[in-house]
């Protein structure tokens, strides 16, 4: 299936988009996680239960860190590992779309941000501003704050770079002292 602009992510994927700290796109797929079955018909049914008990034990685990709610677990449990469910595109757009809380806190505390109410103006004025309609006025305001946000934009990202950079060099000298 092609989508202009988008993609499907599912399976495993999931677990990937998830671990995002800026998530896009709107197609997520899930299902129950699963041992191979090439590994699981080698194994008694003891230890199927097992290894599912260590999945579940991981995989929660995960969700928490990664600020997921349970309930998507569950939800991942009702479906075969042969078969996927796609969420709802205003679910993943709820859930699973944008900046994830600590990032855009970090960044409004190191870049500040547009109040809510320039946000509001923005996007009621939008329509306007595409058609060319807007009053001189609403053009001098449109242009300020599309420069305020720009400048904040900008700022992020050059927190956001510097961020991976320094995260990368801290990676690597743990690297060096383990000789990997």
């Amino acid at each position: 299936m092609k989508i202009s602009n988008n993609c499907i992510c599912a399976s495993a994927c999931f677990f990937i988009h998830i671990a995002g700290v800026d998530r896009q796109g709107t197609l997520l797929g899930i299902h129950r996680p699963y041992v191979s079955p090439e590994v699981t018909k080698k194994r008694g049914l003891n230890d199927t239960f097992s290894d599912y008990k260590k999945i579940k034990k991981l995989v929660t685990a995960y969700l928490d860190e990664m600020g997921v709610s349970q309930t998507y677990f569950e939800r991942m449990q009702r479906v075969s590992s042969s078969e996927m469910l796609l969420l709802q595109m205003t679910e993943v757009e709820q859930n699973f779309t944008g900046k994830i809380p600590e990032l855009e806190e970090w960044e409004v505390a190191k870049c500040g941000a547009l109040p809510p109410t320039d946000k509001v103006w923005v996007s009621n004025h939008w329509g306007k501003m595409q058609r060319g309609l807007l009053t001189p006025d609403e053009k001098i305001k449109f242009d300020n704050l599309s420069a305020k946000r720009s400048k904040h934009i900008d700022c992020a990202a050059d927190k956001r770079i510097n961020a991976t950079i320094a995260a990368y060099h801290t990676w690597l000298k743990e690297e060096e002292k383990t000789g990997n």
